[in-house]
């Protein structure tokens, strides 16, 4: 993988975790015992009820964590900061710094990435909204919720990849669209990988 490709993939990347991020701060505090195990169960997490699931997202020693999370983040960050103005990285940093564990902040960060994110190249914003909604129908996926408008949105981006060559990933996607399950989202997300290697 050349380097501008594997800078592409961290765009990718963080367009991934800041959605998770997002999702997450919108479901806590968890205060119904039934949604929280459904919630642990989808994503392997040790709770059993709202208290235990809540204590352990604040828990800074588990990978789930919004400490954890949000370590990953800055790592992302700092993996595209040459494909970014120095304004864009620094303004991303600092929101970045400011959300921690703030779920009022975390939409803040969210909701400026995209408009930040809007002042650099179509390339960058493009596998950042891939990322996200890529991100979306996995979570979709293991909660059990529906992923047709998901699908819809992504299709479009598909086409555009296809047109870079990418063949094999939207064979892929094809065949999840035909069979949208968890295993054939699996081999999608696969494929991706190999695209990312494979291209640029």
């Amino acid at each position: 993988m050349n380097t501008r490709s594997s800078k592409l993939e961290s765009v990718y990347w963080f367009g991934r975790h800041l959605y998770r991020m997002q999702f997450l701060s919108q479901q806590v505090p968890f205060q119904q015992n039934d949604k929280a195990i459904k919630f642990s169960r989808a994503f392997c997490l040790a709770a059993f009820d709202a208290s235990s699931l809540n204590d352990l997202l604040y828990d800074h020693l588990q990978p789930f964590s919004f400490y954890k999370q949000f370590q990953t983040i800055k790592r992302d960050l700092v993996d595209i900061k040459d494909l970014l103005s120095d304004s864009t990285f620094q303004e991303l940093s600092d929101l970045t710094l400011q959300a921690t564990e703030n779920t009022q902040q975390i939409s803040v960060l969210i909701d400026a990435s995209k408009r930040i994110l809007e002042q650099e190249s179509h390339e960058i914003l493009f596998f950042y909204r891939l990322g996200k909604h890529i991100e979306q129908v996995d979570i979709q996926l293991k909660l059990g919720l529906p992923i047709s408008h998901s699908l819809k949105t992504i299709a479009p981006m598909m086409q555009l990849l296809h047109a870079r060559g990418w063949e094999s990933l939207c064979d892929a996607w094809h065949n999840f669209k035909k069979v949208s399950d968890i295993n054939h989202f699996y081999h999608f997300n696969d494929q991706m990988q190999c695209a990312f290697e494979a291209n640029q």
